[in-house]
């Protein structure tokens, strides 16, 4: 080292020295100080306690895994043990293994509701739910809505949320009742009949709804199922507007909005084809459609008492007998991890006039044997092509932009 010149070179070699000689007593000092605090009775109990709680923890975790095996095998062996009854606990039980815990949970919760109730299950994502309005929502989907096409004034513009739930809730309702008469099967697709007496339409305020039917009739109410081989949306976008109707609908012959009652609500004027010696029937509807929490569509109808005079005038008919559809509907869920939709229908009508009578019932009954299945027919075949055609379209309207 090179021997410091100057008063400021001996300055600066102090400092210097005094800094190494400071810096490594701290240091020293600080491990010092490290090792002493760690030996302080309490800081060693400290320790004691994180590591009892880590060990206490890892039992804990331990034991509910334990405890949720045991109820789960508890569950397993309490749904082996139950009588079978309407309710399809063979397939609940096969979904247990899909669904896990979770599944026998909520099962327990549905049987435990009460045993008046049928519940009608459908496998949805592991499990089998049954149809239930708790947690829908309105599906705001449909086309042409607008703050000028919206109806303004008249009953259908009040209570709204709980017409259209009440709605929903009948076609629900009357899906999951028992006492089906299964009348025919074809292609996969189950058709039942039910009397029109023995289904509960909905309650709903004056003005609003179709006409109540009263005491004993002569009417069927109609079930029908069958799977479709298309995801959901596919199908759903058959009914969302009238662009289809009349390909999957055989006997319609016009289809016209009236208006609309909300983004989720639409009012329909529509006619069928006149059949010898009958007039054409025309009826306005009311179309709701709602989401389900389980991913489920419903799209539930009934008629409104609007004249509609001036959708007559202009129709292609000279004359139409109003016919009143009591209450109808539509169920789609997703199945078979959404490549499949199951369609589930409903059809409650009084067709009015001389088919408002025993003979008349008497024909009605005989197509309730078909037109069921040739709508589900109809429904297999066109969503596949709605799919294509859809797809046509944005092709379309990309090129043009």
């Amino acid at each position: 080292m090179s021997r410091p010149r100057g008063r400021a070179g001996w300055q600066g070699f102090w400092i210097l020295l005094l800094w190494m000689v400071t810096a490594r007593s701290s240091s020293a000092d600080f491990v010092s100080v490290r090792e002493a605090f760690g030996q302080l009775p309490f800081v060693a109990a400290t320790r004691g306690m994180l590591g009892d709680t880590m060990e206490k923890r890892h039992d804990l975790i331990s034991k509910a895994k334990e405890g949720v095996e045991d109820v789960q095998a508890q569950a397993t062996s309490a749904f082996q043990s139950l009588p079978i009854p309407a309710v399809p606990y063979g397939e609940i039980m096969a979904s247990v293994h899909e669904g896990g815990l979770l599944s026998v949970l909520r099962g327990f919760h549905w049987v435990g509701k009460g045993t008046g109730k049928q519940l009608n299950w459908s496998r949805q994502g592991g499990g089998y739910r049954p149809l239930d309005l708790e947690g829908s929502e309105p599906d705001h989907c449909l086309p042409g809505y607008s703050q000028l096409t919206q109806l303004r004034r008249g009953p259908l513009t009040r209570n709204i949320d709980r017409v259209n739930r009440e709605l929903a809730s009948a076609v629900v309702n009357a899906l999951s009742q028992d006492g089906w008469e299964k009348v025919t099967e074809k292609d996969e697709i189950k058709v039942w009949i039910r009397d029109a007496a023995t289904v509960h339409t909905g309650r709903f305020p004056e003005g609003v709804g179709p006409t109540k039917l009263t005491g004993p009739t002569k009417f069927l109410c109609v079930r029908a199922i069958g799977i479709i081989d298309s995801p959901l949306p596919q199908v759903y976008d058959l009914f969302r507007s009238n662009e289809f109707v009349r390909e999957y609908n055989e006997y319609c012959q016009e289809c016209e909005d009236v208006g609309f009652i909300d983004p989720a609500t639409k009012v329909t004027w529509a006619t069928s084809k006149p059949f010898f010696p009958f007039s054409s029937r025309d009826f306005v509807t009311r179309s709701h459609y709602r989401r389900l929490r389980d991913g489920s569509l419903v799209l539930a109808t009934m008629s409104e008492q609007l004249p509609c005079a001036d959708f007559q005038e202009r129709g292609l008919s000279d004359e139409y007998v109003r016919m009143d559809m009591t209450l109808g509907g539509y169920v789609l869920r997703p199945i078979d991890g959404g490549r499949k939709t199951e369609f589930q229908m409903l059809s409650l009508a009084n067709p009015g006039g001389a088919l408002d009578s025993t003979v008349g019932a008497m024909m009605l009954k005989v197509c309730v044997a078909t037109g069921p299945i040739g709508l589900i027919q109809s429904v297999r075949r066109l969503a596949p092509q709605v799919a294509g055609y859809r797809k046509g379209q944005a092709s379309k309207a990309v090129t043009m932009s």
